[in-house]
């Protein structure tokens, strides 16, 4: 009988590590920071928070060295760009999916919007387009784009801009 008890505390304590992996998980999936990166041939080093959301708003159609800006991003409801919509878009999901048809249907100079499924996807056409700039999962970087800082500060930095809680 004692031994009966035991191992139902046992299985009781197995369902309640387990519940609670279940419950954390997908939190520590959504934390981490996103790094904003460009193609390597972009000299861009480091870029303020506002002109950041003046290029992601298709506000600044041209590099300083004349290539036409490209701004490579997730779909606006997906949950990485979250934090994007939070701090550098200060808007909801659909009012930006609103914008950004609007801005690629505009004639005239304007930067061009590439939505992604995937921060794969994203990152091989920053690979491919000199004027790219995206914004992935640090965890997606590869070595063929260049992370570059927000305000002076890396992802993981503390105060950096793009910080997922």
């Amino acid at each position: 009988m004692l031994k009966l008890s035991i191992l139902k505390q046992h299985a009781s304590r197995r369902a309640a590590v387990l519940l609670s992996l279940m419950l954390i998980l997908p939190i520590a999936a959504q934390a981490g920071d996103l790094a904003v990166v460009v193609h390597p041939a972009n000299r861009l080093k480091d870029i303020s928070s506002s002109d950041l959301a003046r290029i992601c708003k298709g506000q600044q159609a041209k590099w300083p060295d004349g290539d036409l800006v490209i701004i490579a991003l997730r779909r606006p409801g997906s949950l990485e760009m979250k934090v994007v919509l939070e701090k550098i878009y200060r808007m909801q999901a659909y009012e930006l999916a609103t914008r950004l048809e609007s801005l690629n249907e505009t004639d005239g100079p304007h930067a061009s919007v590439l939505l992604f499924d995937s921060d794969s996807e994203l990152i091989k056409a920053v690979e491919r387009n000199p004027g790219a700039l995206g914004v992935v999962d640090v965890y997606s970087i590869t070595q063929n784009v260049s992370v570059i800082r927000v305000d002076g500060k890396l992802p993981f930095q503390s105060g950096y801009l793009l910080h997922r809680r």
